[in-house]
């Protein structure tokens, strides 16, 4: 165990300030790390414990392309309680986990990166009650899950961003009581390459656009269920065969749009909103949505459809 008793190690922009090289079963806590490009890496190490530690990387990633916080090749740490901050610059991550599967990351605070947490070809990772704001740096994305499987995100607080999530050929994720607001461009964007993930009973409120599951192969299904989805520009935006049920999506300029085919909606509350379900067509040729089962009320326009051959 490495207890540093809240004392302060300073670097000098290019150094890592700890480094758990083929390491199990450690304990770093209570450091206050300024001014390392990297501040604490772990490599090929598992069964590790980083908590109650304030960090403050800096300028761009250093010699490890890292972070605050660097997990590469590492598996069953804890990161827990720990407290992420730029020293001086935009720099790129707050967190960056490459390679590395089944980490429990809770608790934390991440401010001011470009990235808050990164997430490159890891499985089976929990990433939950941390605290993403990272208002300071434009563009920023406080969540990025990239290449990634099995993982939960639950119960994280991310607000005042650029991006909230953003789920890049990542499948079978789980998405779930998240507080997503105020992000200034969009709060959940899952992308090409994406499929079978669920997105349920997250809080996504006032940002420009609020979920959005973007174009990809006919066959990427996602399921975007049970949420709050509230005063934003664009309330949910669905393309080919993803499943939108069973949400409350009130207040928004738009609560449903469908620019593609094959999507179903159903089972939802859409209120209030300026338009409830818009099917945006192309030179009408959308067909195949399933609009079914949904209480649609108080909205200027209840459903526009812009092209015939949908089921209502």
């Amino acid at each position: 165990t490495l207890d540093c008793n809240n004392a302060t190690l300073n670097g000098s922009r290019a150094e890592v300030g700890i480094l758990l090289q083929e390491v199990e079963g450690a304990t770093i806590k209570n450091c206050r790390l300024i001014g390392y490009s990297n501040g604490i890496v772990l490599n090929f190490s598992r069964n590790n414990l980083i908590t109650n530690n304030f960090i403050n990387a800096t300028i761009e990633d250093g010699i490890f392309r890292g972070g605050a916080i660097f997990l590469a090749s590492s598996a069953n740490n804890s990161i827990i309680n720990n407290s992420l901050f730029p020293y001086c610059c935009a720099i790129a991550y707050g967190m960056l986990m490459r390679f590395s599967n089944y980490n429990k990351v809770s608790g934390n605070r991440i401010y001011n990166f470009t990235e808050g947490l990164r997430m490159e070809q890891g499985s089976s990772n929990v990433i939950s009650k941390n605290e993403i704001s990272l208002s300071r740096v434009k563009p920023s994305i406080a969540i990025l899950i990239a290449g990634s499987l099995f993982n939960e995100i639950s119960n994280n607080s991310i607000k005042k961003n650029s991006h909230g999530l953003w789920l890049s050929f990542s499948s079978d994720n789980i998405i779930i009581d998240n507080d997503v607001s105020a992000n200034e461009i969009s709060a959940l964007d899952i992308l090409s390459g994406s499929q079978n993930n669920i997105i349920r009973a997250n809080n996504i409120s006032k940002n420009d656009r609020g979920i959005t599951a973007s174009v990809g192969n006919v066959n990427e299904i996602n399921y975007i269920e049970n949420n709050t989805i509230s005063y934003n520009n664009y309330g949910v935006e669905a393309n080919f065969n993803n499943i939108v049920r069973d949400n409350r999506i009130k207040g928004n300029g738009f609560g449903i749009r469908v620019p593609f085919d094959n999507v179903t909606i159903t089972g939802n509350k859409i209120l209030e909103n300026g338009v409830g379900v818009y099917v945006q067509s192309a030179g009408n040729t959308r067909k195949g949505n399933n609009i079914t089962l949904n209480e649609i009320k108080s909205s200027t326009v209840g459903i526009l459809l812009e092209s015939p051959n949908h089921t209502i």
